[in-house]
């Protein structure tokens, strides 16, 4: 392990970590938050933003955005309280299809299929 990986475990890198989240977080329903703007946020380049990112998370920014959304989007599917549209909406992606998309790739099920699982394992 190289010395910058093992730079990677310490405090320091799980707090900048959190603070990234929790900025996704804010912006989840922002369909224009991107790399740029999380770097403005953090007072970064987006090129130093990438390398802090690349050191602590085997993700780039853009996946951690994504993921982030992606889990969200799990947990509110799970709750059935939105449909497929209205959550897509409300994690600020640009269509239902691309949402949709997005979350096959990340879980192997359409989001219908995810919260069909979810329902069917309620009952069980």
């Amino acid at each position: 392990m190289s010395q910058i990986q093992q730079i990677g475990q310490n405090q320091s890198d799980q707090e900048f970590l959190l603070k990234i989240e929790e900025i996704i977080m804010q912006h989840l329903d922002d369909p224009q938050f991107n790399v740029d703007r999380m770097a403005d946020i953090l007072c970064m380049s987006r090129p130093t933003l990438y390398r802090k990112i690349n050191v602590v998370s085997s993700l780039s920014p853009n996946e951690l955005i994504n993921l982030t959304r992606l889990r969200k989007a799990a947990e509110l599917l799970s709750q059935r309280q939105h449909k497929v549209y209205e959550i897509s909406n409300l994690l600020g992606y640009s269509s239902a299809t691309h949402f949709s998309r997005n979350f096959q790739k990340q879980f192997g099920l359409s989001p219908t299929e995810f919260q069909d699982s979810q329902a069917a394992a309620h009952k069980s």
